[in-house]
C-alpha cells in the first residue's frame, strides 16, 4: 500500500505529465471544466486512479498545475447574474420612489400604500397585487422607515 507521500508524488507526476495536454486544449479553445474532462476522457488520458475524468477532477488538476483558464460558461453566467442584479436594483429603486410619492401624499399605513400601488397598476415582483404585509416587507428590505 502506498504511503500518503507516495500518493502525493504520484499525483504531482501525473498532473505534470498532463500539463502539455491541458495547454493544447486551452490553445484549441477548450476551457470549460466539463469540456476539459470530456477531452481528457476521449483522448485516452485516465484520471489519477485510472477512472474517468470529472469536471471537479479537471478543476483540481488545473489548480495543481497553477493554470487559470477562463470558462466561457462561467463568464456568461456571471454576466447574466450581473444583468439580473442590475434589473432587480432598478426595480427596487422604482418601488422606493413610488412608495415615497405615496407617503408624501399623506398615506402612511401599509394597507393604504398597497391600495395606492394597486390603483397605480404597480405589481409585485411576481406580477401579483400588493397587500399591507408585502409593502411592510418591501419597505424594510429597502430601508424605508
Amino acid at each position: 500500500m502506498a504511503t500518503r507521500e507516495e500518493k502525493a508524488i504520484a499525483t504531482a507526476a501525473h498532473a505534470l505529465a498532463l500539463e502539455p495536454v491541458i495547454r493544447k486544449l486551452a490553445a484549441a479553445g477548450i476551457t470549460g471544466l466539463a469540456s476539459i474532462s470530456r477531452a481528457l476522457n476521449n483522448g485516452g488520458h485516465p484520471a489519477i486512479q485510472g477512472g474517468k475524468w470529472t469536471p471537479t477532477q479537471a478543476d483540481l488538476l488545473l489548480q495543481r498545475l497553477g493554470i487559470a483558464l477562463k470558462s466561457p460558461a462561467l463568464s456568461t453566467k456571471a454576466a447574466s447574474t450581473a444583468r439580473r442584479t442590475a434589473a432587480a436594483r432598478a426595480l427596487a429603486d422604482a418601488r422606493a420612489r413610488i412608495i415615497a410619492e405615496i407617503r408624501e401624499g399623506g398615506v402612511t399605513s401599509f394597507a393604504d400604500i398597497a391600495r395606492q400601488m394597486n390603483a397605480r397598476g404597480v405589481t409585485t415582483r411576481e406580477g401579483n397585487v400588493w397587500d399591507g404585509l408585502q409593502v411592510r416587507r418591501t419597505m424594510l428590505r429597502l430601508g424605508i422607515r
